[in-house]
């Protein structure tokens, strides 16, 4: 019984042992090597497109400098209520 029980954990050990990588997962000399698919690569330069889809419009105020001028002299009048 104990024969093959070491025997048994042996064996695990040796099996599982290439499947885990050791320390950090992805970075490093024995780092998992990372697969970068057509969906990676599909789903990458969807996100940029719409990085740059947000830059456009941060970089654009919704309001002009008359519109936005009108707006402030409307907000400072007091309401008559």
């Amino acid at each position: 019984p104990v024969g093959s029980l070491l025997l048994t954990m042996f064996a695990t050990r040796i099996l599982f042992s290439a499947r885990s990588v050791p320390g950090r997962q992805w970075g490093g000399k024995y780092r998992k090597v990372f697969k970068y698919t057509q969906a990676r690569k599909a789903n990458t330069a969807k996100q940029l497109k719409i990085m740059a889809q947000n830059q456009v419009y941060l970089s654009t105020p919704y309001l002009s400098d008359a519109q936005d001028y009108c707006h402030v002299k409307q907000a400072q009048e007091p309401s008559s209520s």
